[in-house]
């Protein structure tokens, strides 16, 4: 089951070591750039003894709400991060963990991110445009947050899965999702990415059944591996007092109080811009490489649905998964020359 996208057909050359230095250095930079902003509306005292060792505590501790309990693997990774930092008796040395992580979380985001958009069919300039997009976006998407490490791995997991697709490896979804759901329940869409794929590639392109059947199995096995880490780790850590956000109950509450708040629509157009518009007329022009129209209708309105009734909108790093995924890939690809376009 290989990708629509064929690399050696779109005749694009290998990354020079021009290229792959430049990308790295862009990406350190940005990295830097959009933590460092964080970092400095925060303030040291914040994370080395307020609200954000408060938080990782609580979760080591067992004493979180839900969801935050659930959400373990970042605050593990987090912490072998401090416990190196003590023992090389680092000043200050949760701070230095956490920055350190964060620094290493959004350069990771940025080099998958320019790699991701290239396997899409995008030039690297356009590439390269688009990592740009997502670190303006980044540093805007910190309102009402601390640095939540567990959202920016869900951008990379959606990432991997994304490149694990886009190259035909659809097996390595499986153990991809069931460590996504150690780190944050959103994780829950990346089975369905490859099933969307698979049924879009059976629409379009004719492939025949068994090649979609198989990818159906996958999806549905990596479907389960989510389903059994999560409902695993619930079980094993017992059920936990909801967290409700500013006294908002989720559902119709908090619905309300997202769409008639000014500062919700200020901070979506600060982080998204205008890229959703943009995805959308290309999606509405058929501008799209096929795997890309699929996570569109795939991904894009239920995570918004999601968002919407159960979270606080204006903390618009929650919308960095559809933003980084779909929203500025589309963009680019309706801005990218027609003469030049390889559809998949």
């Amino acid at each position: 089951m290989q990708s629509g996208i064929n690399t050696e057909k779109c005749g694009r050359p290998k990354p020079s070591a021009w290229w792959t230095a430049s990308v790295l250095a862009v990406s350190l930079v940005y990295s830097y750039m959009t933590v460092s902003m964080h970092v400095d509306r925060l303030g040291l005292n914040y994370l080395e003894r307020g609200i954000q060792i408060e938080r990782h505590r609580a979760v080591l501790e067992k004493t979180a709400k839900d969801p935050w309990q659930y959400r373990l693997m970042s605050e593990y990774v987090t912490e072998a991060g401090i416990r190196v930092a003590k023992a090389l008796d680092i000043h200050n040395p949760h701070a230095t963990a956490f920055v350190f992580t964060r620094y290493a979380q959004g350069l990771l985001i940025f080099l998958a991110c320019f790699l991701y958009y290239t396997m899409l069919g995008l030039p690297r300039a356009h590439a390269v445009v688009g990592v740009t997009l997502l670190a303006l976006g980044m540093s805007n998407a910190d309102y009402g947050s601390d640095l939540q490490f567990n959202t920016y791995f869900d951008v990379l997991f959606y990432l991997a899965a994304a490149m694990l697709i886009l190259a035909g490896r659809y097996v390595w979804i499986v153990p991809l999702s069931a460590i996504a759901a150690l780190n944050r329940e959103t994780a829950g869409l990346i089975p369905f990415m490859a099933a969307a794929v698979c049924l879009w590639k059976r629409r379009t392109e004719g492939r025949s059944e068994s090649d979609a059947t198989r990818c159906m199995i996958v999806s549905a096995g990596a479907l389960g591996a989510f389903l059994l880490v999560l409902v695993g780790v619930r079980l094993t850590l017992g059920p936990r007092e909801l967290f409700i956000p500013y006294g908002h109950e989720p559902g119709l509450a908090l619905l309300k109080y997202n769409l008639l708040r000014r500062v919700t629509w200020v901070r979506l157009l600060a982080t998204l811009g205008v890229t959703p518009l943009l995805a959308a007329v290309a999606e509405a022009r058929r501008r799209l490489p096929v795997e890309l129209r699929a996570w569109v209708w795939a991904v894009v309105p239920i995570w918004i649905l999601v968002h919407a009734f159960m979270s606080v909108m204006a903390e618009t790093r929650l919308f960095l998964v559809p933003f980084a995924l779909v929203f500025i890939p589309g963009a680019m690809f309706l801005l990218k020359p027609a003469e030049t376009e390889t559809v998949g």
